[in-house]
């Protein structure tokens, strides 16, 4: 199993892989990576899309090759932004998290996990 990483240290990595797999998508950060059970949602200035709807997966491969700004966790979900302010917002599955006993942004601040 992986070592469970600060998400934190996202910040200026370089997303390098996004895998659609049949149930999840999965992003990779040269060794890190984030695995989404919930449809992500992708804002650009002009428009927002949601997971799998039309236009998602183009504008999520977009995200290949460019580093993450800012990771912020607002809302219930963790927002990763890139250049030109494309955010990828994650909702987080509240029924897992609910079990920890930890507050959740104390948790979701200590690890990359399942989102």
């Amino acid at each position: 199993m992986n070592d469970l990483i600060s998400i934190n240290t996202l910040k200026g990595e370089e997303l390098n892989i996004i895998s659609f797999v049949m149930d999840y998508i999965e992003i990779h950060f040269n060794g890190p990576l984030i695995r989404i059970l919930t449809n992500p949602t992708i804002e650009t200035k002009e428009e927002k899309y949601q997971f799998p709807g039309e236009g998602s997966r183009d504008n999520l491969c977009s995200f290949i090759g460019k580093k993450v700004n800012s990771v912020i966790f607002q809302d219930g979900g963790a927002f990763l932004t890139i250049p030109d302010s494309v955010t990828l917002i994650i909702k987080i599955i509240i029924d897992f998290v609910s079990n920890l006993s930890e507050n959740i942004h104390d948790f979701m601040s200590k690890i990359i996990f399942i989102f």
